[in-house]
């Protein structure tokens, strides 16, 4: 039977190893996967159980990743290594795993993997010239800059079950990560008109304790302080902070589990991918949020800015778009949108799941087979 290795040099982007194991599985390979040991592993297989029965996992400690990767790739023969991520971090420094693995990870067809930004490519072009010039890497959205080009691979998958839309009264929105900005999306929640629609908002993915224990005061304060003023003052218009101020329909979350995370997206009707001004260029041009990939997984319409959303594919018929600044007018219509227009947005968002899969299992397909014709 034909058989890999998934490599994760990281103790992060394990979000793309379900739907490499899916792609890899439909094309009847047999899947090992080694993985650095975390508190939570195989959790990102959680809503995909029948998947995760056909993968074995294998953990190493970060200072034996290389020799046990060289031991197994000596007992057992591969017909390929998988890359789940390039960019590696050794004694304070980045740079292509590659560059340590190339002569000790033996397979029957190499080495090949994904970029995850096209910042990889540039900071590695000279470590990975080998597998660049064999088109031996793939990317989660189609790059294409100048010269530089590589298939799209979008490893989305997450779940077993068909999705399921929601019929309901009021919307609820999620924002996963870092990367969005939080005080554009608290203000446009603040601004939907009928009270009695405003959405429950759930923010995912502050990095500290102490990030979440801030805002968590931050609310608090706010709320105090609009009793007061609206106690003394007689302006009907909202006290400017309080529309930035987290209210008691935004719920916080910290870096949490797969299983929690995957819950409240299936909780949720939108995920907004709300990205801060200075990233939009970046993420609408060469790199991939994974809220990109929740969206698909998970079939839920995006609330995202048009420039990113032509780039992931996303147009007004699977996703509520906006211009840069202008989100209020998003949410609104989230909020004042039917039941039956949502399940008409989701089933949009379904069908391009399915072109995206069916387009990345054929990249796949084409580069391992032009690899071994060779």
């Amino acid at each position: 039977m034909k058989r890999i290795l998934i490599l994760e040099p990281n103790r992060y982007h394990f979000e793309t190893i379900p739907g490499l194991c899916y792609y890899f599985d439909q094309l009847g390979y047999s899947i090992d996967c080694l993985v650095q040991k975390h508190d939570h592993y195989g959790d990102e297989f959680c809503y995909a159980k029948a998947l995760k029965t056909k993968i074995n996992y294998i953990f190493y400690e970060h200072s034996d990743m290389i020799r046990i990767l060289s031991d197994m790739t000596t007992k057992s023969e591969y017909d390929y290594i998988v890359l789940n991520s390039f960019d590696y971090g050794l004694n304070g420094k980045i740079h292509s795993i590659y560059a340590d693995i190339k002569d000790t990870a033996k397979s029957k067809y190499g080495i090949i993997g994904f970029y995850h930004s096209l910042s990889s490519y540039y900071d590695n072009q000279e470590t990975d010239v080998e597998l660049l010039n064999e088109n031996r890497v793939f990317s989660l959205s189609p790059v294409s800059s100048g010269s530089v080009s590589f298939p799209m691979v979008n490893s989305y998958f997450f779940k077993d079950a068909a999705n399921s839309s929601h019929d309901t009264n009021s919307r609820t929105i999620i924002t996963i990560g870092t990367s969005n900005d939080d005080a554009l999306l608290r203000k446009a929640a603040s601004s939907v008109k009928d009270k009695s629609k405003e959405p429950t908002v759930i923010f995912v993915g502050y990095k500290t304790k102490k990030e979440l224990f801030i805002a968590q005061i931050k609310r608090s304060i706010a709320a105090i302080i609009s009793k007061v003023v609206k106690s003394y003052s007689t302006n009907k218009k909202p006290y400017p902070y309080f529309s930035l101020a987290f209210k008691k329909n935004m719920k916080l979350y910290g870096k949490v589990s797969f299983d929690t995370m995957f819950s409240l997206i299936e909780e949720s009707d939108f995920i907004s991918i709300n990205l801060k001004s200075h990233l939009l260029d970046e993420f609408s041009t060469c790199r991939t949020t994974g809220s990109k990939q929740l969206a698909l997984g998970f079939s839920k319409p995006a609330i995202i800015e048009e420039r990113c959303a032509s780039y992931y594919g996303f147009t007004s018929e699977n996703s509520i778009l906006y211009t840069e600044g202008h989100m209020d007018e998003a949410i609104q219509r989230a909020c004042s949108m039917t039941n039956e227009e949502y399940s008409k947005m989701q089933r949009a968002m379904t069908a391009l799941q399915g072109k995206i899969r069916e387009e990345s299992l054929s990249n796949l397909q084409n580069m391992l087979s032009a690899i071994e014709s060779k």
